[in-house]
C-alpha cells in the first residue's frame, strides 16, 4: 500500500511540474528581438509570390540513380473579384519509348541523362527532341493542374498575437551565423488548428538586429500500423526594406514501411518570387 501511494505521489509530481512548465512557456513575454519580427510580419503577410515553382524528387531505397523527378511552375494573379488567380504555366510530360529499337540515352544530353532510358519526362511538349516520333512512342501521363493553393493574406502563424494561444516559445541561449548573419534562435511548438494532436516543433533564426527571419526549421512524426513518416521542413526568408517572404521551402518526408521493405525519400522544394501586395 505504501509503495503504491509512493508512486501515486510521484505522479502527480511529474504533472504538476508539467504543467508549470507548460504555463511558463505559455506565458513567454516577447522580448524587443520577436517584437520587431512581430511587426515586420504584420507589414509582410500581404505579399503573394507571382511565380512558384516546385521540384518534386522521389528516391526509394537510397537508389539515387533511379530517382523520379519532376518539375511544375505556377503564377499568381489577381482576378476581377479581388480573388488570387492561380495559372498552371509548365506541365511535365512522361512518355513511354520502350517500342524504340535503340539506347536514346546518347540523344538526350542535357534534357535527361541515364542509361538505356524508356521513360523520358519534359517539363513541357516543346522540349520533346527531334528524334521522338509521336506515331512510335505513347504519352502516358501528363501532368494536369490538381493543387490548389490558398494565398489570400491572413494575419496567422508564429508571429501573429492572434495565434498565440497556439503556440508556446522559448529563446534559445547564445546566438550563431547563418550566411554570415548573426542570429538569434526561438525554439516552438506549433498547431495551427489548436490541437495537441497536429502540433509541430521547430526552431526560427531571427536576425540579431533587425529581428527578420533567416531560416526556420520544423519537424513532425507520424506513425501508422504500417509504418511512419517522418517530415522535416526548411525555410529560407528574404527580406526586402521592411517586408520578408519564404523564398525557398525544402520538405523532406521520409517513409517507412517495414511490412514490405520499402523506405522512401521525397523532397519536394519550393521556390516563390517575383512577390506582389495583394
Amino acid at each position: 500500500m505504501k509503495k503504491i501511494l509512493i508512486i501515486l505521489l510521484v505522479i502527480v509530481l511529474l504533472i504538476l511540474s508539467f504543467n508549470i512548465i507548460s504555463s511558463l512557456n505559455s506565458t513567454f513575454h516577447a522580448d524587443e528581438l520577436w517584437q520587431k519580427a512581430q511587426e515586420l510580419a504584420g507589414n509582410s503577410y500581404t505579399l503573394v509570390p507571382g511565380k512558384r515553382t516546385i521540384i518534386i524528387e522521389t528516391v526509394t531505397d537510397g537508389d539515387t540513380a533511379a530517382a523520379e523527378s519532376t518539375t511544375t511552375a505556377y503564377s499568381f494573379h489577381l482576378g476581377d473579384n479581388g480573388e488570387i488567380v492561380t495559372e498552371q504555366i509548365s506541365t511535365p510530360v512522361s512518355f513511354d519509348l520502350s517500342a524504340l529499337d535503340f539506347d536514346i540515352s546518347e540523344h538526350l544530353g542535357d534534357i535527361q541523362s541515364g542509361s538505356n532510358v524508356k521513360i523520358l519526362t519534359l517539363t513541357s511538349m516543346d522540349d520533346l527532341p527531334d528524334f521522338v516520333d509521336m506515331e512510335n512512342v505513347q504519352m502516358f501521363s501528363m501532368h494536369s493542374d490538381s493543387v490548389s493553393f490558398d494565398l489570400t493574406p491572413s494575419r496567422t502563424g508564429i508571429f501573429f498575437e492572434e495565434d498565440r494561444h497556439k503556440l508556446t516559445l522559448r529563446k534559445m541561449r547564445g546566438t550563431k551565423e547563418i550566411d554570415g548573419i548573426n542570429v538569434s534562435g526561438y525554439a516552438f511548438k506549433y498547431s495551427i488548428t489548436g490541437q495537441k494532436s497536429d502540433r509541430t516543433k521547430g526552431v526560427v533564426w531571427l536576425n540579431s538586429e533587425t529581428g527578420a527571419p533567416v531560416m526556420q526549421e520544423i519537424s513532425s512524426t507520424g506513425l501508422s500500423m504500417t509504418g511512419s513518416t517522418d517530415t522535416v521542413k526548411h525555410f529560407g526568408f528574404k527580406t526586402d526594406t521592411n517586408q520578408f517572404f519564404v523564398e525557398k521551402e525544402i520538405e523532406i518526408m521520409s517513409i517507412s514501411v517495414p511490412l514490405v521493405g520499402i523506405n522512401i525519400n521525397i523532397t519536394t522544394t519550393t521556390i516563390d518570387e517575383e512577390h506582389w501586395n495583394y
